[in-house]
């Protein structure tokens, strides 16, 4: 009986050691010294539903390479507004910060 939970616990651990590994993965700081191209102009497409959100289009770096993610519609969260993910001047280059949803 002892092997059995301390086989369930094992799993149980692996497990809340994946989720929060992946989670301080998503929240890396990033800073480079390449300067990001100019943003694209992009044509926003038809609003597909009531009340949707215009998330517009960034920079992002991913292998060495600045690498264009298009803008998309998304659902409005009740409360909050979105703020655009762009790329901020600082002190040794330019530092990523993502679009994230913002209590009003």
């Amino acid at each position: 009986m002892k092997r059995v939970n301390r086989f369930f616990f094992l799993i149980l651990l692996s497990g809340f050691l994946m989720a929060f590994s992946g989670t301080a993965q998503a929240g890396k700081v990033i800073v480079i010294k390449k300067r990001p191209p100019a943003v694209k102009v992009e044509v926003k497409t038809q609003r597909p539903f009531k009340n949707a959100v215009w998330v517009k289009g960034s920079w992002q770096w991913k292998k060495g390479n600045f690498v264009w993610v298009k803008g998309k519609w998304v659902k409005p969260r009740k409360g909050f507004v979105w703020v655009p993910a762009h790329w901020k001047s600082v002190k040794n280059g330019y530092k990523w910060v993502p679009g994230h949803w913002k209590r009003v």
